[in-house]
């Protein structure tokens, strides 16, 4: 049912619109007036469009016009345009007589006009919720796959939840997942890197840019839902689990922490957990293909992709948030790679490389700010409180914030 809002921001659109383009008034159709000054006036059959200039009369309900009639009330079912040079026209109320203050000049619709724009609006708010959905978290299913391979289907999902880890969630029954068997070969001077864990990709592709439909769950228990405009495009998203729900449709759900999704911020400001990613916009898989053979630097990007969606905090070292050097730290330390701890420290060491040369398992950097590369024009960086950890383009950060100083500290 469209809302009284939506219905009157569809009739003011349409004021405004026929305000700037037609000289003339339009009466009430089913309610008598008169047209001040005037001797006459035609009527408009609203079925046929056709109209005829005359008197006003009483008769014109039934589609025609009476030319002969003298003025009076206008009962009709069809537009009376003011004749040129008038600003205004008055209503009577037909159960009183009385006659209204002056209205400007404009259209003013019809119990019919009103009906035919109120279905118009209905039928757009339909169209828009086929694509975007709310997910039904109450009656949503986990496919996870359980340890004995079986997928979980009609387990209720709050207790399926709980039985379902995020990496049986990259299972061999985790829906359209790609699944390897350990480290393949991705080419020469390139890598496989096996995950352990999905990482989700918006696929969506919308011109410049790939998006998903997303969902979010407020503090109250109720939805928000994220259409293609909250632009969800982050590279990758750290899978937790997939879920269907009550009305079929299926999402990947996804570790995030914070309050703003894509360009959209939660409407009560919750920092949310999880985002839901409709499944038909994204794309998942369990490894990541690099342009390195060198195995410290693929290590480096799975250390790195495996704290997707963790928190930020200022002066965090992990394992559960981070500030930006801390996330920087924590994963060289699990790769073996010895860095210090500060990004200015970081931005200070000596083998700097030219953008142009970037190397999965490099630094980004700058004074106050550091990132590790992955490739392929992405970066994983503890960005702010309001995302937490997060994959980005390279190239859109720096055309804001622009990197100084990229180092190997690999050694290769």
């Amino acid at each position: 049912m469209v809302t009284m809002k939506s219905r009157l921001a569809v009739l003011a659109i349409i004021f405004i619109f026929s305000f700037s383009t037609i000289a003339r008034a339009d009466v009430i159709a089913d309610r008598p007036g008169d047209v001040n000054g005037a001797s006459g006036a035609g009527i408009i059959d609203i079925s046929s469009g056709s109209a005829a200039s005359g008197a006003v009369g009483t008769n014109a309900g039934s589609g025609g016009t009476d030319a002969a009639a003298e003025i009076g009330p206008v009962i009709t079912d069809a537009p009376v345009p003011v004749p040129s040079g008038e600003s205004s026209v008055q209503i009577i109320d037909i159960s009183t007589g009385a006659k209204t203050t002056e209205i400007p000049v404009g259209p003013v619709l019809t119990e019919q006009t009103a009906e035919a724009i109120e279905q118009v609006a209905e039928t757009a708010e339909q169209e828009t919720q086929k694509v975007i959905v709310l997910p039904e978290q109450k009656n949503a299913v986990i496919k996870a796959a359980p340890a004995t391979g079986t997928a979980a289907d009609g387990t209720n999902a709050e207790s399926a939840a709980a039985q379902a880890p995020a990496t049986e969630a990259s299972g061999e029954n985790a829906g359209n997942i790609e699944l390897i068997d350990g480290p393949v070969s991705a080419g020469p001077g390139s890598q496989r890197v096996s995950l352990g864990f999905g990482i989700v990709s918006p696929a969506h592709n919308m011109g410049s840019q790939n998006l998903a439909i997303g969902s979010v769950e407020l503090a109250d228990g109720s939805w928000q839902a994220l259409g293609y405009d909250a632009c969800i495009h982050a590279p990758y998203y750290k899978l937790i689990r997939e879920a269907v729900d009550s009305l079929g449709t299926s999402w990947y759900i996804v570790k995030y922490s914070g309050n703003r999704i894509g360009n959209a911020h939660t409407n009560d400001g919750t920092k949310a957990g999880e985002v839901w990613l409709l499944k038909a916009d994204c794309t998942a898989k369990n490894y990541i293909d690099i342009a390195t053979a060198n195995s410290t630097r693929g290590k480096i990007v799975a250390a790195a992709l495996e704290l997707l969606g963790s928190r930020y905090a200022y002066g965090g070292s992990g394992p559960d948030s981070f500030d930006c050097s801390g996330l920087v730290k924590y994963v060289c330390d699990k790769a073996g790679v010895k860095v210090p701890r500060t990004s200015s420290e970081l931005c200070a060491l000596p083998d700097k490389v030219d953008i142009s040369k970037l190397r999965p398992g490099d630094i980004c950097g700058r004074n106050g700010h550091v990132g590790i590369y992955i490739g392929n024009d992405v970066f994983i960086h503890a960005s702010e409180s309001s995302v937490g950890v997060v994959a980005e383009y390279l190239s859109s950060y720096n055309a804001i914030n622009r990197f100084t100083a990229y180092i190997n500290v690999v050694g290769d």
